[in-house]
Parts: structure tokens; C-alpha cells; sequence
């Protein structure tokens, strides 16, 4: 069954249809339809290059979001719901890139692989790893706070990352979860009391800070699926740090529910098309890509301030956004970093961090920024500072 949640705004008249200074979409079209793969030209290397302003006004960011299925598309939905799967369906049929969401495994896996959580014995408690592993097991412990602070820069980085791939190549992205319904978690944490409300303050200014300075999704995708059943799901997919989570439990996921219903949804409508389906039974993927096409993704369409708003953009403005996005993804993430605040779950003694340092900086390639490493880069690149640099997020980077 689908549920189509629809905003309150009438059609509007009169929008500057000729303009050529706005963008102008094409909507969606899977390969059945088309009857054969979508055929791009080659994008611009955003992952290892910088762009230039000459190279941005070359290559006209206009012309790239033209392309056909250059959308961003979003699958939320509760643990075990089925996104995952549904992204790797829709990503193929519409020729898109997809992305799994991002896990602290970013932050603690170096470059050369090694994994800094193998310190953890030999650290002091204030001064272990922790990721979603260790908040399934211990959610109350003083680390959940920063953990969910960290997710949310990663899922902010993540979403600059789909931004600068469909500006530069012209390839449509599927995220699953984004940085705008991460909140939910936060609320649901400080709900159960695994955080408190400074630590709580501190998540909701650093989401101000950010959110505003990106585009919002063309569509976003609720799988739904009741607490109940997923409970169930939980149970049969049998990894063992959710069965046994004193965290999942049942007024933990009927909290994320009512927020991602009732505070995400309702206010997510105004921006992008949202598609709602009940998906207790699973359901009819092919559904979902006919939804999906049928939709209009032209803003152009759209009434004024109305639905895909943020896509409403003079050629100048896109043009710098793709620039920030392509070159700037860091000072962006920088915007979360706040003046020292008084949260007691955010102070650490300072010889544990000592010795943390220490350990992390003795890892096989930790202590170089990427492109700088004697080992893996070139020396006479390095000297002349013409090494490519790196989109990935680092413990440096973040801290």
C-alpha cells in the first residue's frame, strides 16, 4: 500500500519557465522503460582533483543536472526494514550510485588498513574506540554522546560526497538514511536517557550549523515498518549485538518511529517528494520504481518556496555550491566544530588522551595526512605539493 504525503500549497502560475538561469530536471526513468543502460559522459574526478574555477565554468554544472536521472534519492526507514536491499534494486534499475551509510569503520581503519580499535586494550576506558557495536552493548556509557555527534558529521560528509557526485558527473545517488533523519536517533537516545540534554543541546546546534548549507533530496523513501515486526526482523537476521542490545528495545524504536513520522516526514513534505509504504510484508519493488517515475522532479513545477526549492538555483549560485562541494567538503564539516562547551561527557583526562595519541600516532601511516606519506606517495609530488588529495574522513579530520 503507498502513502503519498502531499503538501498543502497550491499550484502556482507564472514561474519563469524560460529562464535558462534556473535549473531545469528531467524526471526519473528506470531501464526497463528506457529499454537500455543510461549512458553519461565522463564526469570530473571530484574524488582525487580539485576543481578550478575555470574548470567549473567549462563544464557547465547546469548541463550536468540535466542529466537524465540526476536526482538525489533518500531510503529511510527502522533497523531491518529492508533499505539496504531496495537501494541496490532502485540504484541499478535507474543507473544510479548508491551509498551504504557510513559506520565508524571510516574513522578507525587507517589508510594502510590497519585498525585502531586493537589499541583498545591498551587504553584506559575514557580513551576506547566506541562505534554502534559498542552502543548496541553499552548504550548508557559516557561515549554514546560523542558517538552520535560523530555520526552525524559522518553522515553530513557522506551527504557533500552524493552533492559533489551528481554536480560533477552527472549520476543520480542513492543514500540510505541522511544526515537531515539522523536526528532521530539522537531524540531516541536522549528519550531513554543514554544522553543528556547538554550533549543533546550540543547535537541540535551542531545540525543547525550544517544542514542549512545543503540541498535537500528530490525524494525520500519511508519504508514502514511497525516496532513489532521489527523486533521480529531483528531476531531472524540473529547478529548477536542486536538480539542481545539492551538498546533496541521496544519504546527505543517506537521513539525513532514517532520522530521520523512526526517531526521528519511532516516537515520533510514542504521540501521534497515523499513516498510512504507499508513494507511489513515486504512489498512490490516494481511499485516503487512506477511511483518513481511518474513523479515531477521539475522545480520549475513547483510552487514558489514549495517542493524541490533548494533545486531552484541560479546557474552562478550552482556553480559555487559545486565548488564548495567539490573543494571544500572539510570546511563544510568544520561548521559542526563548536567553541569548547561544558559537557561532562566530553571531558577526558588529559594524560589518557596522551597516551591515546601516542598509540594512535605509532599506527603504520596515521600521522600523514593523505598524499603525504613517504611510503605510499611520492616524494617529489609531496615536495611540490601536487599530490591528490582525499575526500575521507579521518579521526584528524574530524577531530
Amino acid at each position: 500500500m503507498l502513502t503519498v504525503f502531499r503538501s498543502s500549497a497550491k499550484s502556482a502560475v507564472g514561474i519563469l519557465r524560460t529562464n535558462f538561469s534556473f535549473v531545469q530536471i528531467a524526471n526519473l526513468m528506470g531501464r526497463r522503460t528506457r529499454g537500455e543502460p543510461l549512458q553519461l559522459k565522463p564526469g570530473f574526478p571530484y574524488q582525487t582533483r580539485r576543481l578550478t574555477e575555470l574548470e567549473a565554468l567549462m563544464d557547465i554544472t547546469v548541463n550536468r543536472l540535466k542529466e537524465e536521472n540526476a536526482k538525489l534519492i533518500v531510503i529511510e526507514g527502522p533497523i531491518a526494514s529492508g533499505k539496504s536491499a531496495i537501494m541496490k534494486i532502485l540504484a541499478e534499475e535507474f543507473d544510479m550510485h548508491y551509498m551504504e551509510q557510513p559506520t565508524l569503520d571510516e574513522l578507525y581503519i587507517t589508510r594502510s588498513g590497519f585498525d585502531l580499535r586493537t589499541f583498545d586494550d591498551q587504553l584506559p576506558e575514557s580513551v576506547r574506540t566506541y562505534d554502534h557495536k559498542n552502543f548496541l552493548s553499552s548504550p548508557r556509557d559516557r561515549k554514546a554522546g560523542d558517538f552520535q555527534l560523530t555520526m552525524l558529521q559522518l553522515r553530513m560528509a557522506q551527504y557533500i560526497d552524493a552533492l559533489a557526485h551528481i554536480m560533477n558527473t552527472g549520476q543520480g545517488v542513492i543514500l540510505e538514511r541522511s544526515a537531515y533523519s539522523d536526528f532521530a536517533f539522537a531524540e531516541a537516545m536522549f528519550s531513554e536517557g543514554h544522553i543528556s540534554k547538554p550533549v543533546r543541546d550540543v547535537y541540535i546546534l551542531m545540525r543547525e550549523h550544517v544542514t542549512p548549507l545543503l540541498l535537500r533530496p528530490h525524494v525520500i523513501i519511508y519504508l514502514d515498518v511497525p516496532v513489532d515486526i521489527v523486533q521480529q526482523r531483528i531476531k531472524q537476521r540473529n547478529l548477536s549485538y542486536e538480539v542481545n542490545s539492551p538498546a533496541l528495545t521496544a519504546s527505543y524504536l517506537q521513539k525513532l518511529e514517532d520522530v521520523w513520522k512526526n517531526n521528519y516526514l511532516k516537515k520533510a513534505v514542504e521540501s521534497s517528494e515523499v513516498l510512504v509504504y507499508d513494507w511489513s510484508d515486504g512489498g512490490d519493488t516494481e511499485l516503487i520504481i512506477e511511483d518513481l517515475e511518474k513523479l515531477d522532479l521539475n522545480p520549475l513545477n513547483k510552487p514558489p518556496h514549495g517542493k524541490l526549492f533548494d533545486w531552484k538555483i541560479w546557474r552562478r549560485e550552482l556553480r559555487h555550491k559545486r565548488l564548495s562541494y567539490t573543494n571544500d567538503k572539510f570546511k563544510l564539516i568544520n561548521y559542526t566544530k563548536l567553541p569548547p562547551v561544558d559537557v561532562d561527557e566530553f571531558k577526558l583526562p588529559v594524560d589518557d588522551m596522551k597516551l591515546r595519541d601516542k598509540l594512535y600516532n605509532s599506527a603504520p601511516g596515521y600521522e600523514y595526512l593523505y598524499g603525504s606519506h613517504p611510503k605510499y606517495d611520492s616524494i617529489w609530488k609531496i615536495l611540490l605539493g601536487v599530490n591528490p588529495y582525499s575526500r575521507k574522513m579521518t579521526l584528524m579530520s574530524s577531530n
